[in-house]
């Protein structure tokens, strides 16, 4: 290689270095306890102040965790009468319950997909009790595994009692908002088919995680929508029209992959985004809707 083209090369790491900084979010961060070893969501709590709930991916035990802004553990509490297939998301919703996501389905085979909803319990509780089961599907998957695998979906969040779910693909870069309807009053535990509402390109490059919602959060006082990928936060406005929450799309702030590596939860703390990781990190998001 020659000395000029070598030159360049350096000149050109060193450029992109720089817009990469450039465009990097002001973050910091501590880590979550140990026993959390794969976080895959993240919720304030409505009735402890300061605590959040996160819980682990596929595969660990039907537990869920609190814990403070510095990672700090403050309880753990085991959900009755669940089981962990793939754990990948949770939401509080309005009357004060937590639904969490078995919705993860990363090769698109599963017919078992659900939602666990259980009042929210307190922090320092070894249990949590009247946990239910709600199983959904999509109407629109019709081959187990279908030609286009975009039926996982690692994101929720509530408007009021309202529950929707934002889909995470593979074959483009999409997401699918759905929303959860009423219970059938004659048939109550009957699989519910999601509805589907809209879709927004998250794009982002298809070879490095480009496209995948890993989470969502709506703000306490419901006028913004934080949607988690793992190369930007996309925040929207509430929107004119109930449920078309990509209508009103009001910034995007790039991630870096090198801080932020595979966050895959998000919730409000005021103004500010807090973020975790797979890496067991909680990164800070200063005020995403202030000027770049």
């Amino acid at each position: 290689m020659s000395k000029e083209r070598r030159r360049l090369i350096i000149v050109m790491v060193i450029i992109l270095g720089w817009v990469w900084w450039a465009l990097t979010p002001n973050i910091t961060g501590p880590r979550l306890a140990d026993v959390i070893d794969e976080s895959s969501a993240l919720v304030a709590s409505q009735s402890a102040p300061g605590i959040y709930w996160t819980l682990n991916d596929s595969g660990g035990r039907p537990e869920i965790y609190a814990v403070r802004d510095d990672g700090s553990l403050v309880g753990t509490v085991e959900l009755s009468d669940a089981r962990n297939v793939d754990w990948e998301a949770m939401t509080l919703d309005g009357a004060g319950n937590l639904w969490i996501g078995d919705t993860g389905n990363n090769g698109n085979r599963r017919r078992d997909l659900g939602l666990y909803v259980v009042p929210e319990p307190a922090p320092t509780d070894a249990r949590a009790t009247g946990v239910r089961f709600v199983p959904i599907r999509y109407p629109e998957q019709r081959k187990y595994p279908p030609d286009a695998r975009n039926f996982d979906a690692e994101a929720l969040f509530a408007d009021g009692e309202t529950i929707y779910l934002l889909t995470k693909h593979r074959s483009d870069t999409y997401t699918v908002l759905y929303r959860l309807p009423a219970a059938d009053p004659d048939n109550p535990d009957a699989q519910r088919p999601m509805e589907r509402l809209a879709e927004f390109n998250v794009r982002g490059d298809p070879d490095n995680h480009g496209g995948m919602v890993t989470d969502a959060a709506l703000s306490p006082d419901g006028r913004h929508l934080a949607v988690l990928t793992y190369h930007s936060v996309f925040v929207f406005g509430r929107p004119q029209q109930p449920g078309q929450w990509f209508e009103n799309l009001l910034r995007e702030v790039p991630l870096s992959m090198l801080e932020f590596r595979q966050c895959e939860g998000i919730t409000w703390r005021g103004a500010d985004l807090i973020v975790t990781n797979e890496d067991g990190q909680i990164l800070t998001l200063k005020s995403p809707l202030d000027p770049p």
